[in-house]
């Protein structure tokens, strides 16, 4: 489908939701009984929901790869004007929160403070963890480099303290598509700087729908990844896919942009989000920027030849109406996930202490004694999986990291030889210009081959563990089934972080564009204007071609340098992670019984709590119902 296709055609899935008056008074009412309980986490998050259902604005979050054109959509579709900062290389390192004023203003807020929080086991790298936030610095019709003196950076380095430093920016725009809306600019999925990937991760849960940016290709596992377990596992599931192109660069007609649009359809389709629409934007658009107050003067002059009016009139009629279609639906979906899953938390406590206060007090003591024993046994035997899982996990890296060296040797040569074939100065200007689909693809290919080994490898191993970790829960769980008569099932899931693992250790590690453009595109093209000014052409294409393979030679040893010590890293991290998300879920499992059977021992406490207990069951199923 493309950008002209019909705005009908264009509306997500029809899904069965409550309208906004029933869904609050259903959270409201779910808040209320989760009190009357003591359950104050499942309280507070319940209450957290229905202040989302109440705001105001709608939240759109722009997601995708770095230098998908997220901020060019953004400039183009809502502010008509190049106000982000947009650049060759990955830059945006900051969420942009972009609403509706009748004045030009950006806001900057900075974490209040940060707290140190040392890492324990196998490493000793100390982390900054962003505290409160502070408030904001207010800069009055901001121009593009203000912009990207707070969003964006050159370095890694820069981006990293920069993302560590500042929680968000807010800019408000006169642009009348912005109203009763948030449109958030966020940092690119595929940066391999934590902290910056972290402020994406953070914004999109509390989103009501996004916009997700792609190139015209088909979606590579860090996409299909992300959307699967950053996005619709977050309860987000209205999503729009757009496919960017400029046709200046990429040379495709429309039988070949079709069959991309289809195998993103497919792909989307092989995650369960058939409904997901697919569309495309024609990304052409020229160099420039101006403030917010000279970009209104230009307009009402009637100067701006920056687009190609007619489709982009027809793709900005399509999103916006998407948006309008989809915005209260989402946030309505989002919130009816979130419910059920509290409510189902409730409903197990319930049911673990309505039958424990029907024991005697001599019966509960001693299934309290029971379950005690078991529960020290089966973490012990938990501990003994998590170190087992590690070490096999080790080894798959280590694989992993052979095939991708191997790999990145094999493509420098390869590219290296494309210099060595260039007859003349304008081939090897020609292949400079090309270096970011060439290089990337060279690149990518190593990439994601040696991503699908590892992944399959992951997925066998947590599979293997899943297995082994039920079994290990068995005894704990036999008791807690037979005694207190619920669903064992809910006691033996492999914990959330060990299914992510693939994602943690591979997806942010291995990310070939931004290192190799930024050491190739910054040591080769800047060199161009000197070299074409002051030598002769066969001197120059010498020159040329020798500073190239110099460059490409540098750059793949620094990619093969940094993917080793980026993986070694975040191994290191992830292992830190893995053993605390298992204990973590091993205590939550066990919690969520030992905390209502210790509720149930102090029954002397509140007599009438078995009669709360069973009057809050019967509300909570009946809320279930309607949750549905």
């Amino acid at each position: 489908m493309n950008s002209t296709g019909s705005i009908k055609k264009i509306q997500i899935m029809k899904v069965k939701t409550m309208n906004m008056k029933d869904m609050k008074e259903l959270i409201s009412e779910a808040a209320r009984t989760m009190g009357e309980l003591g359950l104050a986490e499942c309280q507070k998050s319940l209450e957290q929901e229905g202040d989302r259902l109440s705001r105001e604005k709608y939240k759109i979050a722009v997601i995708g790869q770095f230098k998908v054109g997220k901020s060019t959509l953004i400039n183009k579709v809502f502010l008509k004007k190049n106000v982000l900062f947009t650049d060759l290389l990955e830059a945006t390192c900051v969420p942009t929160e972009i609403e509706y004023g009748d004045l030009g203003r950006l806001e900057v807020y900075p974490y209040l403070a940060v707290a140190d929080a040392v890492s324990s086991g196998s490493t000793s790298k100390t982390f900054r963890v962003p505290a409160e936030e502070g408030a904001p610095q207010v800069i009055n019709d901001p121009g593009p480099e203000d912009v990207k003196l707070h969003t964006a950076a050159d370095t890694d380095e820069q981006r990293q303290l920069l993302a560590r430093q500042t929680s968000r920016v807010r800019l408000l725009f006169p642009a009348e598509s912005l109203k009763g809306l948030m449109v958030v600019d966020t940092p690119g999925i595929n940066s391999s700087n934590e902290a910056v990937v972290a402020t994406t991760y953070r914004v999109i849960p509390d989103a009501d729908l996004t916009v997700f940016i792609t190139r015209p290709m088909a979606l590579n596992e860090i996409d299909v990844g992300f959307l699967r377990s950053r996005v619709f596992d977050h309860g987000v599931a209205r999503c729009l896919a757009v496919v960017s192109y400029d046709p200046e660069f990429e040379n495709l007609n429309e039988a070949k942009l079709g069959n991309i649009l289809d195998a993103i359809k497919a792909q989307l389709a092989g995650i369960g989000r058939a409904y997901v629409p697919v569309v495309r934007l024609n990304m052409h658009t020229k160099a420039g920027g101006q403030s917010i107050g000279e970009a209104l003067a230009s307009e009402d002059s009637g100067a701006d030849p920056t687009v190609e009016r007619d489709s982009l009139a027809a793709f900005e009629k399509t999103l916006l109406c998407f948006i309008r279609e989809n915005a209260l639906p989402g946030r309505l979906e989002r919130a009816q996930s979130l419910l059920r899953r509290e409510l189902e938390k409730a409903k197990l406590e319930c049911q673990v202490e309505i039958n424990a206060l029907a024991k005697t007090d001599e019966e509960k003591a001693s299934l309290r004694k029971r379950i005690q024993f078991e529960s020290d046994a089966c973490q012990q035997r938990y501990a003994r999986l998590r170190e087992g899982f590690l070490q096999e996990l080790s080894a798959i890296k280590r694989l992993h990291l052979k095939a991708i060296t191997n790999g990145l040797d094999t493509a420098a040569a390869l590219y290296i030889a494309k210099f060595d074939q260039c007859q003349g100065l304008g081939d090897v200007r020609s292949l400079l210009q090309r270096v970011q689909v060439e290089i990337q693809s060279e690149v990518e290919n190593v990439v994601f081959q040696a991503q699908d080994d590892a992944r399959q490898k992951i997925g066998a191993l947590e599979q293997k563990y899943k297995t082994e970790i039920q079994e290990s829960t068995e005894p704990w769980t036999k008791i807690i089934v037979d005694e207190l008569q619920i669903d064992g099932g809910v006691l033996s899931k492999i914990p959330s972080l060990v299914l992510w693992t693939a994602d943690i250790i591979i997806s942010e590690v291995l990310l070939p564009g931004g290192a190799i453009l930024d050491l190739i595109l910054r040591g080769v093209l800047s060199k161009i204007p000197f070299i074409k000014d002051v030598l002769p052409v066969n001197v120059a294409r010498v020159i040329m071609i020798s500073s190239a393979k110099d460059s490409i030679r540098e750059g793949f040893d620094k990619l093969r340098d940094s993917t080793r010590r980026q993986l070694d890293e975040r191994f290191a991290d992830t292992e830190v992670k893995i053993r605390e998300n298992w204990e973590a879920n091993g205590q939550e499992q066990q919690r969520t019984i030992l905390e209502p059977l210790e509720r149930s021992m102090n029954e002397e406490r509140d007599p009438k709590r078995a009669q709360i207990l069973k009057s809050a069951l019967v509300r909570i199923e009946g809320l279930l119902t309607k949750a549905v």
